[in-house]
C-alpha cells in the first residue's frame, strides 16, 4: 500500500494507494496555522485512519521523507505524494 499525504497551508489531505493505483476514499482535515506540532498530529492521525479503513500498516521503525522536484505536474497532490514513493525503490 502506498499513502499519499498533501499537507497546505489551508488542508491536509491523504489517500491509501494500492500499487496498481487504486485508491482509497480521500481523507481532509483543516491544516493547523502557525502550530507546527498540530499539523504534524493531523498527518499521524489521517495515516492511522487510513491504516485502519484499510487494514494495513504503512511505516516501519525509519521514517524517511525525502524531497523531490516536481515529477507528476506541480500540483499532483496526493496522488503523486504516493507515485513519489514508489519511484524510490
Amino acid at each position: 500500500m502506498l499513502i499519499g499525504v498533501d499537507r497546505g497551508g489551508t488542508k491536509t489531505e491523504a489517500v491509501a494507494m494500492t500499487e496498481r493505483g487504486e485508491e482509497s476514499p480521500r481523507l481532509r482535515e483543516r491544516t493547523p496555522r502557525g502550530d507546527y506540532r498540530g499539523g504534524i498530529r493531523v498527518i499521524a492521525e489521517l495515516v492511522a485512519r487510513l491504516e485502519a479503513d484499510t487494514g494495513q500498516h504503512t511505516f516501519w521503525s525509519v521514517f524517511e521523507t525525502p524531497i523531490h522536484k516536481a515529477r507528476h505536474g506541480d500540483s499532483s497532490g496526493v496522488r503523486g505524494a504516493a507515485w513519489l514513493c514508489e519511484e524510490d525503490r
